[in-house]
């Protein structure tokens, strides 16, 4: 072979390799690439679902807010009020109950009851109507009582803001005629206390859940007996609150459709109250 033909053939091999050698790097490059591209897609899907995960454990999180506020809600918003015709308001159906005023104590609206203050005297007391109860709540379905008329206002108060509503205590001629509806009785819904009403003769001179007894002809229950309930009013003195309807330890003449007055100040275990709400809006 001449030098002319074996630098060709020379100059023929460098090429192929430096081709093998381009190709090689070029297959080195996009396997880099494609396993780059690949690690790449890797985090992609791993952030997705890392953010998916933390996207369902946030609605998770909110649901069981949701949950739990409307757990609390349900006791204070009166879902069960009944609206007096010819008046114009609406009346509670049941006396606030524990569960209701503690939605409030909870959330700093209202001072704690009596019988759960920490060294009173009356979270010992045998004789009390919540001596079974110790520090705990179960009976939520229990009259609230040992409130006095100021802590039932601020009760109302911040039920109102609460829910966007004019909540307050009705005054003592709106609960006389929430009491007698459409009837001519001595009592609120009947002549026979035994079905309407909780007092000394059957009540053993304890608190009973409500709505236990027979309704009114308006459909509100315990208007007589079980606690008695504060009404908005005051007496001439401005001393004393108004209390209507007689509690679980009075006999039947302190039923009768009259006032009673109790100290505006003065916390009662057998006084408690019921809410108004007018039929507007804020």
């Amino acid at each position: 072979m001449s030098r002319e033909n074996r630098a060709v053939s020379e100059a023929e091999k460098k090429a192929r390799e430096e081709a093998l050698a381009e190709q090689r790097r070029i297959a080195i490059k996009q396997a880099e690439e494609a396993r780059l591209a690949q690690l790449e897609e890797e985090k992609r899907l791993k952030e997705a679902q890392l953010a998916e995960e933390r996207r369902v454990k946030e609605e998770e999180k909110e649901k069981k807010r949701k949950e739990q506020a409307e757990k609390k809600t349900q006791w204070f918003e009166p879902k069960t009020e009944k609206f007096m015709n010819d008046s114009g308001f609406w009346m509670g159906k049941y006396e606030t109950t524990i569960a209701q005023y503690m939605a409030c104590v909870d959330d700093g609206g209202c001072s704690t009851p009596e019988w759960l203050e920490k060294g009173n005297a009356n979270n010992n007391d045998s004789s009390s109507v919540y001596s079974s109860l110790g520090e705990s709540t179960e009976k939520k379905n229990y009259p609230i009582v040992w409130v006095s008329q100021h802590e039932a206002n601020n009760y109302v108060q911040w039920l109102s803001k609460k829910t966007n509503r004019i909540y307050r205590l009705p005054t003592s001629d709106e609960w006389l005629t929430a009491c007698q509806a459409v009837e001519t009785t001595d009592y609120c819904g009947g002549n026979n206390l035994d079905l309407i009403a909780w007092y000394d003769m059957n009540s053993e001179s304890i608190l009973h859940a409500v709505g236990q007894k027979k309704a009114n002809a308006w459909g509100l229950f315990d208007m007589s007996g079980n606690v008695a309930e504060w009404t908005s009013q005051v007496g001439e003195t401005n001393q004393n609150g108004i209390i209507r309807g007689g509690g679980a330890n009075d006999s039947k003449q302190y039923l009768l459709l009259t006032d009673m007055y109790s100290a505006i100040e003065q916390r009662s275990r057998f006084v408690g109250f019921r809410v108004l709400r007018e039929s507007v809006l804020y």
